[in-house]
């Protein structure tokens, strides 16, 4: 299944480099989440944000304390489980699958080329900018910006000139992509 297959889902995933090549699924304000997200309680944020203490973590087979977290976390599993069975990730014991809140919020940098070293050093991804789930550009926007610049540049170009192509392309996608508020969806096109 490709990430665009989940497009009208609400969810969308990422593999992990770690020793158990865990994989990520991120839920958004789409498909079956779109009503759930604006009634997100705040005690079910603040009882899922990481910690990094294990025993804190929330599993899918939870229980929690708070009835309004307790009630909102059922819809979202009973959300979540059902997309995930539409196409066909399978989950390990829900009792392995740790559930995570994490705000949501947009950041770039002016500068994305250094030309403090002999060479210019180039910043691409989150090392650059995000706008989180916004376009489905969190898990894509490096991938992106290194494709476009190298199609931008050619197959023959110097360093100094790929630096001033990706340097005007970032400066496009500023004005583009961040600063739109409600303008930009929840909607991923990668």
């Amino acid at each position: 299944m490709s990430v665009s297959e989940t497009k009208s889902s609400g969810i969308t995933y990422t593999a992990t480099n770690n020793k158990v090549k865990a994989v990520q699924i991120y839920t958004y304000p789409g498909g079956p989440f779109q009503d759930l997200f604006p009634s997100l309680p705040q005690s079910f944020m603040s009882r899922a944000s990481w910690t990094g203490n294990e025993e804190d973590f929330v599993t899918l087979d939870s229980v929690l304390t708070k009835p309004d977290a307790e009630s909102w976390f059922q819809h979202y599993k009973q959300a979540l489980l059902n997309e995930l069975d539409r196409h066909q990730i399978e989950l390990p014991d829900l009792h392995d699958v740790n559930v995570f809140y994490a705000e949501r919020g947009e950041y770039y940098y002016e500068q994305v080329v250094d030309r403090r070293l002999d060479r210019p050093l180039f910043y691409f991804g989150d090392s650059a900018g995000s706008t989180d789930y916004k376009l489905g550009l969190s898990l894509g926007r490096g991938v992106c910006a290194v494709k476009d610049s190298f199609d931008l540049a050619g197959p023959y170009i110097d360093v100094e000139e790929l630096a001033q192509i990706y340097t005007n392309y970032w400066k496009e996608v500023i004005k583009t992509e961040f600063d739109q508020d409600d303008n930009l969806t929840a909607q991923p096109w990668i």
